[in-house]
């Protein structure tokens, strides 16, 4: 026996000394001798994509049954299948990884459209010998549940696996002979039609007795809708019902088609949520589905005193801001407030985005507007986040605002919270 296959064989000596090797150069340590193999794999594989776990599985020699064997978690993301995000098509890819892996300890399919403390599609964790824990969140088209207008049907059941599921409701027009749903049909469709199909929507949500209780999350994108309305589905009372508190805890709002708001409308929303919920709220993304907006900029201290008092555990924002007041000229930037003694820090912000419009008819190569970054980002600093938040400057405007402007937005915040500090 030699001197290094002794050193290979005391428990637990080589993977601590794999651990200081750098994954680039671990060929090497393959390569090193054949007793290394083994020990090597286990450590280089343990942890590994969804492609790589794919090429193995693929494969019928020996080496691969040892990388097979020596695979614990997996982790798959947008790019990887199943592009669908129905459930049979997700419980396949899942029934998929713990038939063929039999020392799975977890996997999960990270997406980059999960923000706040999910980041993932679905996760699944080892809880007994040959039994996992799948957590999944699905999306819950509204216009087919209700076309259905018959009750869901029971849950499947797949061996071994113990299957909790949320959902993310989408809000979208119906489809209709002519083809799937348009955002111009919520644009320019019958007021009629439109306001009863809003109707059945906001009666669905609010009424425990039809909706699904493991709904969190909601999404309106493929649907144009006021904001006056989307508080109706939040607000504490059901405007048709004597019953209180019978609303959801949604952990993500999603409306990126809303119709042009005003500060009044975006007060009314967060009273909705003062008490109801509003703590459990993790993603609030609020945008307008035109070039223009309402939520003027000379608002942005109120919009943010707003925000620290009914959401205040936030880890992603989102927010419309025009560059133009009601008298459709650019806001004086001596107009522009400081937010001042917010009641509630918001220290789990992850990231802030910052929509800004200004509307048709200010552009043109002349159009420029003096954004007053120092002020923007002196908001941005009093809500409190940690150093790591990372905020972004979205200009949907045709006015020129400035360069690089996300970049220079993040250095002021993180300046003002160290001179703070």
């Amino acid at each position: 026996m030699t001197a290094a296959r002794n050193v290979y064989e005391i428990p637990g000596l080589f993977s601590n000394i794999l651990s200081f090797v750098d994954r680039e150069h671990f060929w090497k340590v393959l390569t090193l001798e054949k007793t290394s193999f083994d020990a090597a794999v286990r450590v280089l594989w343990r942890d590994v994509d969804y492609q790589t776990a794919k090429k193995a599985l693929r494969r019928h020699t020996y080496r691969s049954q040892v990388y097979k064997q020596s695979i614990r978690y997996v982790t798959l993301h947008d790019s990887d299948p199943p592009k669908e995000k129905d459930e049979a098509s997700q419980m396949d890819t899942i029934e998929y990884l713990v038939r063929n892996l039999p020392l799975l300890v977890r996997a999960e399919k990270r997406s980059n459209a999960r923000r706040g403390r999910r980041k993932h599609d679905w996760t699944i964790e080892r809880i007994g010998e040959g039994r996992y824990k799948v957590d999944i969140l699905l999306e819950l088209n509204l216009a087919e549940e209700l076309a259905l207008r018959r009750t869901r049907p029971g849950d499947q059941q797949y061996p071994g696996l113990e299957v909790e599921r949320k959902f993310n409701v989408v809000l979208e027009a119906p489809a209709t002979t002519r083809g799937p749903p348009t955002l111009a049909w919520g644009a320019f469709g019958d007021a009629s039609e439109i306001d009863r199909l809003v109707r059945r929507y906001i009666s669905y949500l609010t009424n425990p007795n039809k909706r699904d209780s493991r709904i969190c999350g909601i999404e309106i994108s493929k649907f144009y809708m006021t904001l006056g309305d989307a508080v109706k589905m939040f607000a504490l009372r059901n405007p048709d019902q004597d019953q209180d508190g019978y609303h959801l805890p949604f952990r993500e709002i999603n409306l990126k088609t809303l119709k042009p708001f005003e500060i009044d409308d975006f007060e009314e929303f967060c009273e909705a949520f003062m008490e109801n919920h509003g703590d459990q709220v993790e993603v609030l993304a609020l945008d307008n589905y035109r070039i223009a907006s309402r939520l003027r900029l000379n608002k942005i201290d109120s919009v943010f005193t707003y925000i620290s008092e009914t959401f205040p555990n936030l880890h992603h924002l989102e927010l419309p801001f025009s560059i133009v007041g009601q008298d459709h000229k650019f806001i004086p930037v001596t107009q522009i407030r400081v937010a001042r003694s917010l009641t509630k820090s918001l220290g789990n912000l992850e990231k802030v985005v910052i929509n800004i419009y200004s509307g048709e008819g200010m552009g043109g190569p002349d159009a420029r507007y003096p954004f007053p970054l120092e002020d923007v980002a002196a908001n941005l600093a009093a809500l409190g986040a940690r150093e790591t938040c990372k905020y972004e400057l979205r200009n949907n405007s045709p006015t020129f605002i400035g360069m690089d402007m996300s970049r220079r937005l993040n250095k002021e915040v993180h300046d003002i919270q160290r001179i703070q500090r």
